[in-house]
């Protein structure tokens, strides 16, 4: 497993630059688009390892290595995560600017690691079963719909998630999504190990 993320991040190091950049870039920008963007495409980068992935024919490689399908299949998930929570610590470092980070900072990027952890359990599934380039279709229309959401409502957004967090109502939503975040990627594991086996017979 851990020959398989260093395998990615590797990849990702040398091929993804300039989403590496974008991650970067929006990561230190104090707004609330800025860090939406950053999980964004911190949750995009397992796809992009899995269309290496393919041009390279790597599954065919790996089907003659001792790793089992839950090995593969995880392992695109668990760079999904460490991805995720570099963008997050690199948001809180940026936002602290020497100073303590402030609660509406961390619900809000909080919030925004939920979302992009549900964009990922959606997106792997159909990559897993269709391939980078058959998915492309759904995964440019999740991209267009989020866009849409943090352009057009991201200060509304924003101003909800401070206001909540100010008034001590933010707990139980947080909760709940972050349940749904967590239920999500469960589910979208097993359908990804059945998508994968499919895939491969």
């Amino acid at each position: 497993m851990r020959g398989l993320i260093m395998k990615d991040m590797l990849t990702i190091a040398k091929q993804a630059k300039a989403f590496l950049i974008l991650i970067l870039f929006f990561a230190v920008i104090p707004s609330f688009s800025g860090s939406s963007f950053a999980m964004l495409y911190a949750a995009m980068m397992p796809i992009s390892a899995l269309a290496y992935d393919e041009n390279c024919k790597w599954d065919q490689l790996a089907a003659m290595m001792p790793y089992s399908v839950r090995d593969i299949v995880l392992s695109k998930y668990l760079l999904g995560y460490i991805c995720l929570l570099a963008t997050g610590a690199l948001y809180v470092t940026a936002a602290a600017k020497g100073t303590a980070v402030s609660g509406e900072d961390i619900a809000q990027i909080a919030v925004m690691a939920c979302f992009a952890l549900i964009f990922l359990a959606v997106n792997l599934p159909c990559m897993f079963r269709l391939g980078v380039e058959k998915g492309r279709l759904l995964f440019m229309a999740m991209i267009g719909v989020i866009v849409f959401l943090v352009v057009g409502f991201g200060d509304n957004i924003a101003e909800g998630i401070n206001k909540a967090s100010a008034g001590g109502s933010l707990a139980p939503g947080a909760m709940a999504i972050a349940a749904s975040a967590l239920a999500a990627n469960m589910a979208s594991v097993a359908l990804s190990e059945r998508a994968y086996k499919r895939k491969m017979r």
